[in-house]
């Protein structure tokens, strides 16, 4: 899977990860992968660790799904609503040159 329809999957799985980020179930709130369809979930998954595994961008939205899952107010002292703030300013980037 090229990056083009890999970002074509993910961002609206993000998306709804994000607009969902407030129901913690016990110390984890669903990430992006959740709401990925099924059918693609294995091939989107390899890319992710193999082919972006250094991806700034995506390391920044597991380390902010891992922050809110344990109801973390900060991710590495940057507030969890800049984290977030900046992670829709970068999607709206990828967004735009798709």
């Amino acid at each position: 899977m090229d990056r083009v329809n890999f970002y074509k999957i993910y961002l609206p799985a993000l998306q709804k990860a994000l607009d969902n980020d407030n129901s913690n179930h016990g110390f984890f709130v669903y990430p992006p992968e959740y709401y990925i369809d099924k059918m693609v979930e294995r091939e989107v998954e390899y890319c992710m660790d193999v082919e972006l595994g250094t991806d700034v961008f995506i390391q920044q939205v597991e380390e902010y799904f891992d922050a809110k899952s344990h109801y973390a107010l900060d991710v590495r002292g940057v507030p969890i609503q800049l984290v977030k703030e900046k992670i829709l300013n970068e999607m709206h980037t990828i967004e735009r040159s798709l």
